[in-house]
């Protein structure tokens, strides 16, 4: 996702509007409750023998396995100004062969006949929000992570009305599973701006900078602590455990996300499996699997956190989210004997509106963007990368080359931050498989007197998505400027580079997204407003960081806000904005930080 929420300033507004423009709310497709949905006009494939559960909240399909599908009208249903589709469903099976494997599957029918299917392959067991926009199958994420989310579009968005849609397919393709499984359909949606999913930072278990853990076990004998990941060399099944302090206070509805870096050889691919265990007060242990990973890219994977299978019985029946107190984490090599080097780089709980510390929380958020690359592009390119294949899109900057390239652009106005945050990259490689291991994304950073910090990511394969981070001041010095060390008050430009090693092919980089993280949540605080009603328009003043960027949102109620205007520059440590609502007679006005 483009956007991290922050904690935010809500101001209500109400009977004082003189201009009445719209803002567009979600509009559910189904919420497949009972009564209402069930039963649906049809049942296909496997589905026609399952054992089917309709319930007041969701509709549930126990299937002996293979391909299913059904089909319910659902219209005419008026989606018309929407951008993204929602689907919230529960994937569960005794078989843990068939994690990894299973493909939710959306298929939509206009009035005209037109049929459009959003398909997510590939998912894991537990509880998935999958959220992908209706034409771009780079804006795509699962609970919240957009790596690896297997999002593919078959059929023609542009000639769907959404403004007539009478058909709902709701499908599942287990890929090469062919064991029982059961699919709980929970609600599927349209929605405007962003994906409407909660996606913040709710606490960090860890985020593993210079950590040891307490202890380790089976075959875990050392550990490598680092200033940003904690690093495991080993063969076979091993595993440690840290406690968490304070304990972290969450619920079960939120998501637990790792990241996580393994390297070994090519004779891992698909065995290497990461492990969560999370521990409650009184010992209760639910763990959290991620079988068949392969080496050679950074993951960042997540599970629901009522997914969790329970692990070790407490002294209480049932785990006590409030209170947790350790976590143990693993890996699982299954048929693999060789060695393996696993990185921990953070385990958070995440699906909080703008990111609640939770307990135990630290520094998460976003400092300063230096570059959304929406609608980008370079202020020129040298050595590989030509101007003339510069591709600029709605959320990304794309080029095309074969051998080292580069670009550079301005950052307006200077970012100032400090060096004991953290630079994150979220870009995507597309290239041949002979490709893989060879692709090294680079940045640069350079101060206002000239002096350049190289930050480098060799050996990356494509196919992926890949967010990218390094410390600030783990920034190797590429050029001296007019005045000894870098400033970090004052960066002023930034390049981008790949060096592809000793691959000759073509390949496509697409930068999604530069920025400083680790900065604390602080809220955002509107500290004066007024209104003009001859024009309608309402003046708000906030607590504002520099080199920020912030966005005022509108909606008549507290679940329809969506963005009224974006890209609004910080002027310091306070910033205004002149803005018209969209509601006649009530809205509802939020700042929230890009």
């Amino acid at each position: 996702m483009k956007y991290i929420n922050r904690p935010i300033t809500l101001l209500a507004l109400t009977a004082c509007m003189t201009m009445a423009r719209s803002t567009k709310a979600d509009t559910t497709i189904s919420t497949f409750d009972t009564p209402g949905f069930s039963p649906p006009n049809a049942l296909y494939a496997s589905w026609s023998s399952a054992t089917v559960t309709p319930t007041p909240t969701n509709y549930i399909i126990g299937s002996s396995g293979g391909y299913g599908s059904l089909w319910k009208q659902v219209g005419p249903i008026n989606a018309a100004g929407n951008s993204n589709i929602v689907f919230d469903v529960t994937l569960s099976s005794t078989d843990t062969n068939a994690s990894g494997k299973i493909g939710p599957i959306i298929t939509l029918t206009d009035g005209d006949g037109t049929v459009v299917s959003y398909r997510w392959y590939g998912r894991t067991l537990g509880n998935h929000i999958l959220t992908g926009s209706l034409s771009n199958v780079a804006q795509s994420s699962d609970n919240g992570a957009t790596n690896n989310t297997g999002y593919l579009i078959v059929g023609n968005p542009a000639n769907l009305d959404l403004s007539s849609i009478w058909h709902l397919n709701v499908e599942l393709d287990p890929s090469t599973y062919g064991g029982a499984y059961t699919v709980a359909l929970n609600d599927v949606k349209f929605t405007s701006g962003s994906s409407g999913v909660s996606t913040g930072v709710c606490a960090v278990v860890s985020s593993f900078d210079n950590l040891s853990l307490s202890g380790t076990y089976g075959n875990w004998t050392t550990q490598t602590p680092t200033a940003n990941s904690l690093q495991i060399t080993a063969s076979g099944f091993g595993g440690g455990f840290r406690g968490v302090t304070p304990a972290i206070n969450t619920t079960s509805d939120k998501t637990l996300q790792l990241n996580v870096t393994l390297t070994a050889p090519s004779g891992a691919n698909g065995t290497l499996g990461p492990i969560v265990v999370l521990e409650d007060g009184d010992g209760t242990q639910l763990r959290y699997t991620w079988y068949g990973q392969n080496p050679g890219t950074n993951l960042v994977l997540t599970s629901a956190l009522n997914a969790g299978v329970v692990a070790q019985a407490g002294s209480v029946p049932g785990f006590d989210f409030s209170t947790i107190s350790f976590f143990h984490i693993q890996l699982d090599p299954s048929t693999y004997s060789g060695s393996y080097t696993v990185a921990w780089n953070d385990l958070s709980i995440i699906g909080c509106d703008g990111g609640g510390d939770g307990g135990g929380g630290t520094n998460t958020g976003v400092c300063a963007t230096i570059s959304t690359f929406d609608n980008f592009f370079m202020g020129g390119d040298y050595v590989g990368w030509q101007s003339a294949n510069e591709v600029s899109t709605a959320t990304s900057w794309q080029m095309t080359a074969t051998g080292f390239g580069g670009g550079f652009a301005a950052i307006t106005p200077n970012i100032t931050t400090t060096p004991d945050r953290t630079l994150q990259f979220n870009v995507t490689l597309t290239a041949p498989a002979e490709a893989n291991g060879k692709l090294g994304p680079l940045v640069i950073l350079e101060d206002g007197d000239g002096t350049q910090l190289r930050y480098a990511w060799y050996g990356q394969s494509p196919g992926t998505n890949l967010v990218l981070t390094s410390a600030l001041s783990a920034g190797v010095n590429a050029q001296a400027g007019s005045t000894p060390g870098f400033d970090f008050n004052s960066i002023a430009f930034f390049h981008l580079q790949l060096d592809p090693s000793s691959y000759s092919g073509s390949y496509t980089i697409a930068a999604n997204d530069l920025s400083i993280i680790g900065c604390p949540a602080e809220t955002i605080q509107i500290t004066s407003f007024s209104y003009n009603s001859s024009s309608g328009q309402f003046t708000l003043m906030w607590t504002s960081d520099n080199g920020a960027t912030y966005a005022i949102q509108a909606g008549s109620d507290l679940s329809s806000l969506t963005d009224l205007v974006t890209g609004i520059p910080s002027s310091g440590s306070t910033t205004t904005a002149t803005v018209t609502p969209g509601n006649a007679t009530k809205s509802f006005l939020r700042v929230r930080k890009q």
